[in-house]
This record gives structure tokens, sequence and C-alpha cells, in this order.
């Protein structure tokens, strides 16, 4: 019975060696490849082409479809002085695997050759696969007046019809506030388009994604050229205030003014003015821009807004108090006014009018929950905690546990609960679908 036995154990045995090996085998050939590629990485950051060469064609004989290898190898090729063998090498890339930055870097190859078709045929290859690879549209839209006249009519045809489609969806992305896409989708738009307009609509979305830096910079440079209008003038000054660089954005806001000739624009041009200054909480040069922009416009509710706020930091309740007055008789449901006016009521220790502010906003907004807070945070104040409590119960626990932490001061408005940003001030678009 043993002499039976022994050979299934040792069968069992040779089973378990070999599965051993098989588990190992794959994560040391991977290990082999990223040293070899680790290896050929250093080459290359030496500029010693030849070696590196040798490292990655050591890769990719473990692995002929490994793309970082054929881009190296292809690379080092070329700055040997060989191009056609690069080229060789990413035609053979091309055929063994679909990969978007192989047909981009065979695309660049037949460009040094001035091989142009071909790197068109390559370039609307990858836009098929993804519509809206900028960097392949920018050098198709950038080489489709090289191309022979028989070709330069459906190039065009085909970068019109992919604009058309990135435009769409870059406003469909404007429209859920997805600022990023839309910004990404704009570079096919402003490489079609290339004017100043669309270079401006592509900056301000880059803004309100929140690429500051990308932006200011953007913008910047488009309001140093002739023909830059006050509202381009007006972006840049908002993109470099978003830096906290008030001065710069000061001396640009200036320079917009100066340069608007549109009487309809001046009041939203001073009121941008007023919010420079305010974020430099420059008080008294916000207040004089914001009464000025109002003094152009007394029906410019987002200045009026910004007035009262200012009228507010200043302790000039009653100011305030008027001016969300007016705000108010023009717009009775404007809940953000009736807030505000019953703040400045609070104030100006008039307890009775700002009770019957904050009411009127809960009346014409019951889910108003800013209202809610103020009304019983006054009343809290007064010691009225069971007025507190029922103006507490009419709202739902979630919205009580989102505004019970900010702490509303009577002695001056919150500056910490400013709005962000952008929503007090106006941006300009040269496409007014976005």
């Amino acid at each position: 019975m043993q002499i039976k036995v022994l050979p299934v154990v040792l069968g069992l045995v040779a089973i378990f060696i070999v599965n051993i090996g098989v588990s190992f085998s794959a994560p040391n050939l991977q290990d082999s490849i990223d040293d070899q590629i680790n290896t050929a990485q250093g080459y290359m950051q030496q500029k010693k082409w030849d070696y590196a060469s040798y490292e990655w064609r050591n890769v990719l004989s473990l692995d002929d479809k490994n793309v970082e290898a054929n881009l190296g190898l292809a690379t080092a090729l070329e700055k040997e002085g060989y191009l056609d063998d690069a080229i060789n090498q990413l035609e053979k890339a091309h055929q063994l695997i679909q990969s978007p930055q192989v047909e981009m870097a065979l695309a660049e190859a037949y460009l040094q050759k001035k091989e142009i078709s071909k790197a068109a045929i390559l370039y609307q290859g990858v836009l098929k696969a993804a519509p809206f690879n900028a960097d392949a549209f920018r050098q198709l839209y950038q080489i489709n007046n090289q191309l022979p006249e028989s070709e330069k009519t459906s190039v065009h045809t085909f970068l019109s019809s992919d604009a058309a489609l990135a435009k769409q969806k870059a406003v469909e992305a404007v429209k859920h506030g997805n600022y990023q896409e839309a910004a990404k989708d704009y570079d096919i738009v402003s490489a079609f388009e290339s004017t100043i307009g669309k270079s401006n609509d592509r900056a301000v979305l880059f803004l309100l994604a929140g690429n500051y830096g990308f932006a200011a910079n953007e913008l910047t440079r488009l309001s140093k050229t002739g023909v830059a209008p006050c509202d381009i003038k007006t972006n840049a000054a908002m993109a470099v205030l978003s830096l906290g660089r008030e001065d710069t954005a000061e001396d640009l806001m200036k320079g917009a003014i100066g340069a608007c000739n549109d009487v309809k624009m001046r009041p939203q041009l001073y009121n941008d003015l007023g919010y420079v200054y305010e974020l430099g909480k420059n008080w008294v040069e916000a207040q004089y821009a914001y009464e000025h922009a109002v003094s152009l416009d007394p029906t410019f509710t987002k200045a009026q807004m910004n007035l009262g706020f200012i009228y507010q930091m200043r302790h000039q309740f009653k100011q305030a108090i008027k001016v969300y007055q007016e705000v108010v008789k023009r717009d009775p449901t404007n809940t953000d006014a009736w807030n505000q006016l019953g703040f400045s009521h609070e104030l100006n220790h008039d307890n009775r009018a700002a009770r019957s502010a904050y009411k009127k906003a809960i009346e014409i907004q019951p889910r108003d929950k800013q209202a809610y807070y103020n009304l019983a945070s006054l009343y809290k104040e007064e010691d009225k905690i069971k007025e507190a409590n029922e103006v507490y119960k009419q709202m739902t626990n979630a919205e009580y546990t989102a505004i019970e932490n900010p702490q509303k001061s009577t002695s001056d408005p919150d500056t910490n609960n400013r709005s962000p940003l952008f929503q007090y001030i106006d941006l300009f678009f040269a496409d007014p679908v976005l």
C-alpha cells in the first residue's frame, strides 16, 4: 500500500513546485520589464540614445505591445538621426496596438518628413476614435493649409463638424456648471475659430473652473493686444483678482473703464471695480465705485446689493436700509434683499423692523434657510427662547444642521459669509451662448 501511495505524493509535490514556478514567473517578467524601462529612461535623460535603444529593444523582446517602449525606441532612433527607422518602428507599433499616443507620434514623424497627407490621415484617425482630442485637432487644423487642394475641403469639413460638436458639448457642460469639462471642449472651438473672442471664452471657462493661474495669464495676454475690448480687460482683472493681486486688478479695471465706449457697459464695469476694492478691504473706494454704478443705472440690483453691504461694513445702517428698500420696492420677491434689509434693521437696533423683513423673506420663500436662521437668532438675542424654538421647528433637521454653525454678529456684517468670487461681479463672453 505504501509503494502505491508514494508516486501520488511525489506527483502532488511536482505539481506544487510547478504551480509555484508559474505564480512567480509573471511578477518576475514584469519586474524585469520595469527595471529595463527605468534603465532606458535613465539613458534617455542622459541623452545616451544608443544605450537607450538597446534597453528599449530588450523591453520589446519581452512585450512588443508596450506603448512606452515603442515610443521610447522611436524617440531614441530619431535622436540618433534615424528618422526612417523611427517611422518604421512606429508603423510596426501602429499595426500591433491601438494607441492615440503612437498615432500622434507617428503623425509628428511624418510632419518632419513633410509627408503632410499621411500625418493628416493619422490625426483624423485619432479624432474619429476620440472626437475631442484638442492636441490632434490643433495639429490637423494647423496643417490643413499645407495639404493638396484636393484634400483641403474634406479636412476642413471634418474639422468644422468636430468643432461644432465640441461647442455643443461645451454649452451643455456650462448649463450643468461643469466648467472644467467645458473648458477642455472649448480648446477645440477656440482652435477652429482662432479669434480673440474665442480665446477669451476659453480663458473665462478655465477661470470659472478654478484654474485661476492659466486664466489670469491668458486673459492678461489678451488684454494687452491692441484690439482687446474692455470686456476682456475686465475678465483679466477678475482673473488676477482671483489670485489675490488687487493692485494689478485695479489697474486693469481702470484700463477697462477708460477703454469702454459703450455707456451700457459702464455700470457693470464700475460694479466690478467696486468688487476689486472690496476684496482689498478698501471700503471707501468700493463705496464710491458702487455708488457710481448705481447712479449710472438705478435699476442695477447687483450693484445696489453690493453697495448695501459696504454701507453695513461702514456702519452706515440707515443708508443700507434705504438701498435695500429700493431693491424690494422694485422686486418684492427678492429674498436676499429682504434678508439684508432685516439684517440692516437689526444692526440699526430696530428689531421689530428686522423681524418683519425676515418674516417677509420666509413668506416669499418658505424654504429660505437663511431667513429662518436670522429670525431665530434674533429671537435668541432677545431671550425669546420659545419663539426661537418655534422658528427652528419649521426647519428640517438637515436644514438646521447646515446653517447652525455660522455665528452671526449684530455688531458687524459677517465678511466670512460674503459670497464667493464671481457671484457679485459680471463676466463677459464673446459668445452669448456661453
